[in-house]
């Protein structure tokens, strides 16, 4: 990929990134807002997949677990994307308000619930996966990789706290079905909050896959010792 190729990608990335949490916060108070976010983002994340047709083609080539765990993560990311639009198409009252009314507004209520919330944690596993080039170079500068520490155990305690007080685990578990709205809360905690968990969610994403890459290796080095 050319330098401005790999430009174009980063912005897509980051703006996918910011359009995943700025969706979950925004449900029904910002209603014509969250309606073209979530249209924005499903255009991105087509855009995303087809800018990295080529690493994920390398994926599907190679024969190690690690790949193809990877690749069943996507597949999910995507069915969920998938989801969402399908579900919208039919919740939708304001973008699509023009068009004909579509039945089955009970079932795309639980689909959209379900995509909204287990898609966000799949995208920030997603990208807990791909942290490794980013936080190589962090580890140039120890104040920077140790201030980067710093800030994944405070952002990551927030997160916990923010799974109990936004209720995200409980649309995730369908124990609740329908999203409740504090109106007194600001739109900026609610921001934050959703940050927090996602840098929980990337940050866990990052320290197992390091952990995992470390003991294969361990494996793979014990194994050409012991031929």
């Amino acid at each position: 990929m050319s330098a401005k190729g790999r430009i174009a990608a980063h912005v897509v990335d980051l703006l996918l990134t910011v359009a995943f949490i700025v969706l979950l916060a925004t449900p029904v108070t910002w209603a014509v807002w969250h309606e073209w976010i979530g249209i924005l983002a499903f255009g991105l994340t087509v855009a995303h997949v087809v800018m990295s047709r080529k690493a994920i083609g390398r994926l599907a080539r190679r024969r190690r677990v690690g790949a193809f765990a990877i690749l069943v993560l996507d597949a999910l990311i995507i069915t969920c994307v998938l989801g969402l639009a399908a579900s919208s198409i039919v919740l939708s009252e304001h973008v699509l308000s023009w068009a004909p009314a579509i039945p089955g507004a009970s079932w795309a209520r639980t689909a959209h619930l379900l995509c909204s919330y287990w898609g966000f944690v799949l995208v920030f596993v997603h990208v807990g996966v791909h942290l490794r080039a980013a936080v190589g170079k962090l580890a140039n500068s120890k104040a920077l990789a140790w201030t980067a520490r710093v800030a994944l155990v405070v952002l990551g305690a927030v997160g916990i706290w923010s799974l109990f007080d936004t209720g995200m685990w409980s649309y995730m578990a369908l124990a609740n079905q329908f999203v409740f709205v504090d109106p007194s809360v600001p739109f900026a905690l609610r921001l934050a909050q959703y940050a927090s968990i996602a840098v929980l969610v990337a940050g866990l994403t990052y320290y197992a896959s390091a952990l995992c890459r470390r003991v294969t290796r361990r494996n793979r080095t014990d194994g050409a010792l012991s031929s």
